[in-house]
């Protein structure tokens, strides 16, 4: 579990990089790729001593830097730059028969234009998902492999061989985070897209989606209208969980709420959203991500699940509740982070667990961070903080289905 990067640069690359994320898809938006990045350049010209400090935010730079200049690059002088020629290239590209096209109005002819490998800072070719297929494949060779900006990887023998089972499938370059499997048919797969977290540089999110033929194509089945790029443009989801007893009944946890669909991802709704539990004396809205969902062993109807602390105006509290009745027409939803002992401060997010040996026993584990203002910035145009961080990591758990907890490491 990574510790925090520097609020005051987060906070920076969320004001600067989430304006364009939700203008992105208008053709006449003012922002411009290279505007934005000479001002990073400059800045770090400027501040030379933090390209070499952990958490300084210069990796985030050069991983969205890489990731996004050959997908805001034009042979036309007037739109190079642009966001929306992303999605304007996908379009044409699916317009077109979808395959092996090596030409567009965007660019006449495609070619090789990086990202040169650096290992420093690079963050395309990333594995962020393994799924191993046990169900067709009792030799257990038929593994998937989701990475954080070119979609799902398959093999079938053993992992001496690969080949991308996304690109032709209306889904390409995405990031995916979470690949699961219906485990009662080894045909139907799901798969969690998206970045770490939003304005990740890991790769934007087209929501979930799904495979019915043994992983070899994929749809969009969340959000329901997948021929709709910007309806989805960074969407990102995190986990996906068929029920062992109902492959019908599947979990998404899409952004900053929990869906649920009842005929197998066809069409889906909503249980909660993390909108609904505010702490109190947090300013503005209460935003989070939902990160992990586990089910009880031997009881479908009860469900855990995490959330971060991501928030657009910097760090909430990270959350985690408990779903009771979650199959039935009227789940009932509660937190149960309040009730861990020694729990008081900005927790990045949490990670849960539950023995299928014991089913009421759950396990959380979480980082409380000390934070400590050192300095005040000045970033292009925004007061940023940066912070020094203490992290200490802590492990709750319960033996009473989340009832009662006590600290179990500290």
């Amino acid at each position: 579990m990574k510790p925090f990067k520097s609020l005051g640069l987060y906070l920076s690359i969320i004001i600067v990089i989430s304006t364009f994320w939700v203008d992105c898809s208008n053709a006449q938006s003012p922002l411009n790729f290279y505007t934005l990045r000479d001002g990073w350049v400059q800045y770090y010209q400027q501040h030379p001593e933090l390209i070499a400090i952990p958490g300084s935010g210069y990796k985030d730079f050069k991983r969205w830097e890489y990731f996004w200049e050959t997908r805001a690059y034009s042979n036309d002088p007037s739109s190079r730059g642009d966001f929306s020629l992303l999605g304007k290239a996908l379009d044409e590209y699916y317009s077109g028969n979808g395959s092996n096209q090596d030409a567009s109005i965007i660019a006449p002819n495609w070619r090789f234009i990086g990202p040169e490998l650096d290992i420093s800072v690079q963050a395309q070719g990333l594995v962020n998902a393994i799924y191993v297929d046990t169900i067709n494949d009792k030799e257990m060779n038929t593994i998937y492999a989701g990475s954080n900006s070119s979609g799902i990887w398959k093999t079938t023998d053993g992992g001496d061989n690969w080949y991308n089972v996304t690109d032709y499938s209306g889904v390409t370059i995405s990031g995916v985070i979470n690949i699961s499997g219906d485990p009662n048919n080894g045909n139907i797969l799901f798969a969690a897209t998206g970045g770490s977290f939003p304005l990740s540089s890991d790769g934007y999110g087209r929501g979930i989606i799904r495979s019915t033929d043994w992983g070899e194509t994929w749809q969009v089945v969340y959000p329901p209208q997948p021929s709709d790029l910007k309806a989805s443009f960074n969407l990102v989801s995190h986990q996906v969980l068929v029920d062992p007893t109902n492959s019908e009944r599947v979990y998404a946890l899409i952004f900053n709420k929990l869906a649920f669909s009842n005929d197998g991802g066809d069409t889906w709704d909503t249980i909660f959203s993390s909108y609904r539990f505010h702490d109190p004396g947090v300013p503005g809205d209460d935003y989070r991500l939902l990160r992990e969902i586990r089910m009880k062993p031997g009881d479908p109807s009860v469900l855990y699940v995490a959330s971060d602390n991501r928030h657009w105006d910097g760090f909430r509290r990270s959350q985690v509740y408990k779903v009771t009745y979650a199959n039935t027409p009227n789940p009932v939803v509660h937190r149960v982070d309040s009730l861990f002992p020694d729990y008081k401060y900005c927790n990045e997010r949490f990670a849960l667990a539950i023995s299928p040996a014991s089913p009421s026993s759950i396990w959380v584990m979480g980082n409380d961070t000390i934070i400590v203002i050192d300095t005040i910035i000045h970033l292009i145009g925004h007061d940023s903080v940066v912070l020094h961080e203490e992290t200490k990591l802590k492990v709750w758990k319960s033996d009473n289905d989340g009832a009662t907890w006590k600290k179990v490491f500290d």
